[in-house]
């Protein structure tokens, strides 16, 4: 169809409007699909306009379904955007689902006589042995299934290290490659991409972004979310905390683009996966003078006025206890 009419639109491409009212008169014709992958991937600046252009079909064209797959921290765009027309499925792979995955790949392996029976078991036991039992949770409601990958980064690298190994062409050489694989060792350009893309948001979001990676990877113990939320509102040499300052759990998440994960139940904050703090202890001066700028923090805070940092987002019935008696959210954060 747009090749047919390229020539009446100037040989341009189509806007998103023009798109939004093609697909509105096809899906209105007949029942349709619309499949979209990795929506968290998409340039942010982007993401609310091809939503509410998914809304405004979804209304127009109600024969019409949706399935989007996307990490955990564009959750929030979803709800604004679609509203409660989703049923929301949380995964992660399970031991099949790994085992599963690695026979392929090795069935697929051309270079045989790289590979022996016994090298075959040693790569299934080192890259099983850390996967996490299967999770799945569901809100039915209607028109848009959105599939929350919450494990990518580990199934990324499992990908990531068979595809290391078995670009050896001798079973030493893929012995060699499957250690520091299966340690996470070989991450670093996914990491680094993915840093990349928090630091080029820029402004604020970045700033938060880098900042949560900082305090989650410099802590001795799990941070509890006020705990973190509270340190990123601080201000370096202000003498008072603006409540309106502290970010929600949603923009943490959104900014720090999949690489921090949350636990509600628990209500603390941990970076994605324990590779990830590997990765940043080999770049120590990634996020400049840390310490430093922690010790600050800490100095800071607890000047503040009783009622201002201390009541801001704190849960009634909490404690927060330092060494010199009853403190600030965090005033106990030991770190590394």
């Amino acid at each position: 169809m747009f090749q047919d009419n390229k020539e009446v639109i100037g040989g341009r491409g189509l806007r998103v409007s023009e798109i939004v009212k093609l697909l509105q008169t096809v899906t209105n014709l007949q029942p349709a699909f619309i499949c979209i992958d990795a929506l968290d991937e998409c340039v942010e600046r982007h993401r609310p306009e091809i939503l509410d252009s998914l809304r405004q079909i979804l209304e127009n064209a109600p024969n019409t379904r949706i399935f989007l797959t996307g990490r955990r921290h564009i959750r929030g765009e979803i709800d604004r955007h679609l509203g409660r027309r989703a049923i929301v499925i949380s995964i992660k792979p399970n031991y099949d689902d790994v085992v599963g995955y690695v026979w392929m790949r090795l069935s697929m392996d051309t270079t045989l006589e790289g590979m022996d029976s016994g090298l075959q078991d040693e790569i299934i036991k080192n890259i099983t042995q850390n996967i996490p039992e299967t999770y799945v949770s569901s809100e039915m409601e209607r028109y848009v299934l959105w599939l929350l990958l919450t494990e990518t980064s580990r199934f990324l690298l499992i990908s990531l290290t068979m595809d290391a190994i078995l670009s050896q062409t001798t079973g030493y050489g893929r012995r060699r490659k499957l250690r520091p694989m299966t340690q996470g060792l070989y991450l670093k350009d996914f990491y680094g991409a993915t840093i990349g893309r928090i630091k080029r948001q820029g402004g604020e979001k970045a700033r938060l972004g880098m900042a949560a990676l900082m305090w989650i990877s410099h802590s001795e113990r799990l941070l509890q979310l006020d705990e973190l939320l509270h340190a990123l509102a601080v201000e370096i040499g202000s003498t008072d905390i603006n409540a309106e300052n502290i970010p929600s759990v949603e923009t943490l998440l959104n900014c720090c683009l999949g690489l921090v994960v949350v636990d509600r139940e628990a209500s603390t904050a941990r970076l994605t996966h324990f590779t990830l703090q590997e990765y940043l202890n080999t770049f120590p001066d990634i996020f400049g003078p840390a310490h430093s700028i922690m010790a600050e923090t800490y100095l800071t805070y607890p000047v503040f006025p009783t009622g201002q940092a201390g009541q801001a987002s704190v849960k009634p019935g909490l404690a927060y206890e330092n060494s010199l008696g009853p403190g600030p959210p965090i005033g106990r954060i030991g770190l590394v």
